[in-house]
C-alpha cells in the first residue's frame, strides 16, 4: 500500500471509531429503553443483582423445569428493568462465577454499569492491540482501530457481551506468553475462557495445535480449567447441577421450532444446517453435524502438524492463533454474529502469514473482511432479508481454502529444498 492510502485508511478508521463511540455514549445516557434491551442489562446485570442478594439459586430454572419460561430469572429481570418488552424471557447461561463477578457492577444503576463494562471492554481492546502490535509488526493504534471498527467487535462492546474480556483477551494473552516461552502461564491464561465456554473450545484448539511444538501449554490449560472447576465446586457446589441443566435447556431452545429465532444473526454452520431441516430429523442431524465439526477440528490439527515442520516457532504460534479464531463458524454450534469478533485477529494473522510464502492468504483475509462487513450492513440497515446460510457457507469455503493453502505450502518442492539446504549448511557453519 502507498503511504497516502495508509494514512487515508487510518483517518477513515479514526472517524468511524469516533462516530461509534459517540453513538454508544448517546445510547447509554439518552435511551434507557435501548440500554435495558442490551444483553448486558437483561442478563449480566440481572445476574449480578441476584448474586449480590446471595440467592444464586434464582439464576437457573429448577431441575424439574422443561424450559426457561416462568422461571424466576426473567421475572426478576422485568422487576429491575422497567422498559423490558412484555413477553421477553431473559436467561442466564453462564456459570455462577460470572454472576459473582458482575455483582460488583450491580452496585450501580444499569446505565452506569453498562458504561463501566463498555469502558473495561475498550481497555481490553487497547491491551489486545499492545499484545499483538509487535508480533504483527503494525502500530498499536492501527491494531486498535482495526479491531474496534470491525462490526462484530463493536457489537460485542455495544451490547455488553463477555466475549472480549473472557474470550479474545485470554487467547491473546496465552499467545503472547507462549511466544516468550512462558508455556504454563500461557495455558493458565487460556483457561480463563472457562468463563465463556464458546471461547474455551477455541482456546482448547489453540492449545492442542501448539502441542505440536510446545508440550507445556496444553497441560497448563488443563490445570487452569481444573482450577476454575474446583473454585466452582467449593463456592457453589449446589449450583453445578442447575447450571448444567440450564445449558441443556438452552440447547433445546436453540433448535426448538416453536420459538421465534433471529436466525439472521446465527453464524454457525452446524447450527444453521440443523435448523434448515424438518424438526423430526434434527436429533439425528445434530449428532451428524457435531461429528462433522469435530472432523474439521481434527483436520485443522493434522494440517497444522504438517506445516509445523516448515515454519519457525514464532510463525507457527501465529498460525495456531489464526486457525483457532477463523475455525469458529465451522466448529462452534452456538455462534452468533458478534462472536465473530475474534475473526479480526484471524484476519490480521492471515495478512501477516502471507509473508511466509502464501500470498493468497492476504486475498482470503480481504474476502473475509468484506463478507462479514457487507453482511452486517445488509441486516443492520435492512437492505433486504439476508440468508445466514449463504453467509456461513462463504466463511466455511474461505476456511477450507486456508487449509488448502497450508497443504500447498507444505508440499512446495522449493520449501523442501530450502529446509534440506539449511540443514546441510548448519554443520559447515558450525565448523567455521
Amino acid at each position: 500500500m502507498t503511504h497516502k492510502l495508509i494514512w487515508s485508511l487510518r483517518a477513515f478508521a479514526v472517524l468511524l471509531c469516533t462516530s461509534m463511540i459517540w453513538w454508544m455514549l448517546w445510547v447509554d445516557f439518552q435511551r434507557q429503553d435501548l440500554v435495558e434491551a442490551t444483553d448486558f442489562a437483561n442478563s449480566c446485570y440481572v445476574a449480578g443483582k441476584i448474586a449480590l442478594s446471595g440467592n444464586v439459586a434464582l439464576l437457573y430454572p429448577s431441575l424439574s423445569a422443561t424450559n426457561y419460561i416462568h422461571s424466576r430469572f426473567p421475572e426478576i429481570a422485568h422487576q429491575l428493568l422497567s422498559t423490558l418488552p412484555t413477553g421477553s424471557n431473559p436467561v442466564w447461561q453462564y456459570s455462577p462465577l460470572n454472576a459473582f463477578l458482575f455483582s460488583y457492577l450491580a452496585f450501580f444503576n444499569v446505565e452506569t454499569a453498562l458504561l463501566i463494562w463498555q469502558i473495561l471492554n475498550g481497555c481490553a481492546t487497547v491491551a489486545i492491540a499492545f499484545l499483538l502490535a509487535k508480533s504483527f509488526k503494525i502500530r498499536v493504534l492501527d491494531a486498535f482501530l482495526f479491531c474496534f471498527s470491525f462490526a462484530p467487535w463493536f457489537m460485542m462492546i455495544k451490547f455488553g457481551q463477555q466475549g472480549i474480556i473472557f474470550g479474545v483477551l485470554p487467547l491473546c494473552l496465552g499467545y503472547w506468553f507462549a511466544q516468550r516461552n512462558r508455556s504454563v502461564l500461557a495455558g493458565l491464561c487460556l483457561s480463563i475462557t472457562f468463563l465463556n465456554p464458546k471461547y474455551m473450545l477455541v482456546a482448547g484448539l489453540f492449545a492442542v495445535i501448539v502441542f505440536c511444538r510446545n508440550r507445556r501449554v496444553l497441560p497448563g490449560f488443563l490445570m487452569g480449567v481444573t482450577f476454575w472447576i474446583t473454585i466452582l465446586l467449593l463456592s457453589t457446589p449446589e449450583m453445578v447441577a442447575p447450571w448444567l441443566h440450564g445449558l441443556k435447556l438452552a440447547e433445546l431452545y436453540f433448535f426448538d421450532p416453536h420459538f421465534l429465532h433471529r436466525t439472521f444473526i446465527y453464524s454457525s454452520l452446524p447450527a444453521l444446517s440443523i435448523l434448515n431441516l424438518p424438526f423430526e430429523f434434527r436429533i439425528a442431524a445434530k449428532a451428524l453435524c457435531y461429528a462433522a465439526a469435530g472432523v474439521v477440528g481434527v483436520a485443522t490439527f493434522l494440517v497444522a502438524l504438517k506445516v509445523s515442520k516448515r515454519m519457525p516457532k514464532q510463525q507457527f504460534l501465529l498460525l495456531a492463533l489464526t486457525l483457532s479464531f477463523l475455525s469458529m463458524p465451522v466448529i462452534e454450534p452456538h455462534l452468533l454474529f458478534y462472536d465473530l469478533a475474534g475473526a479480526a485477529i484471524g484476519m490480521l494473522g492471515l495478512w501477516k502469514l502471507r509473508e511466509a510464502g502464501m500470498p493468497n492468504l492476504g486475498g482470503i483475509s480481504i474476502l473475509l473482511w468484506l463478507t462479514i462487513s457487507c453482511y452486517f450492513m445488509i441486516f443492520a440497515f435492512q437492505f433486504f432479508k439476508p440468508d445466514p446460510m449463504v453467509f456461513v457457507v462463504v466463511l466455511t469455503v474461505a476456511y477450507i481454502q486456508i487449509l488448502r493453502s497450508l497443504i500447498a505450502y507444505w508440499r512446495q518442492p522449493l520449501a523442501r529444498e530450502i529446509v534440506a539446504t539449511d540443514s546441510a549448511a548448519r554443520p559447515v557453519l558450525a565448523a567455521r
